[in-house]
């Protein structure tokens, strides 16, 4: 049975046994056995580690490129990322802008009598008998009562949100 460095196992004493290297191996030898070949041979194992070399920076420029490429993409992603964080953060903004001002000119009034009369009218003279403003200045949009009615003995005054 042969070893890595050529010596043949006899019993167990080793002894060396000189051979040829085979030609189109990795390239992998020691000092010693490089020593002891001859120039063909030396020479066979410097053009397959050259071989190598080469091969290997072959693999160094694809996986260069290919971290380029991929850094690129990372880059184009942040950007679009920063962009739509932008964007999401200038909506936030903008809703809470128009929520701010839909409830801007929204008046609760609690307490209002549950009449016949049309609710218009009964809120502009809600206005103008307690709070002095006149209906003919302020235009009411609207003017809705909040919850559902209660009849019998349980009735009770529902808010009313008025939109100016």
């Amino acid at each position: 049975m042969d070893d890595q460095n050529g010596g043949q196992n006899i019993g167990e004493q080793w002894r060396t046994i000189k051979s040829k290297r085979k030609r189109g191996t990795s390239g992998s030898v020691d000092i010693d056995s490089f020593q002891n070949m001859g120039t063909d041979d030396k020479l066979n194992v410097l053009f397959n580690k050259l071989s190598n070399v080469e091969l290997s920076q072959i693999d160094i420029k694809n996986m260069n490129e290919s971290i380029k490429t991929t850094n690129a993409r990372i880059d184009n992603i942040e950007t679009k990322l920063t962009t739509n964080t932008d964007t999401i953060t200038q909506l936030n903004y903008k809703v809470l802008n128009l929520e701010t001002k839909s409830r801007d000119r929204n008046l609760l009034i609690y307490g209002l009598e549950e009449r016949g009369k049309n609710l218009f009218e009964q809120v502009s003279d809600f206005l103008f008998q307690y709070l002095d403003i006149d209906s003919s200045v302020t235009c009411i949009v609207n003017a809705v009562r909040l919850g559902q009615p209660r009849y019998g003995n349980n009735l009770r005054k529902r808010a009313v949100l008025v939109t100016s």
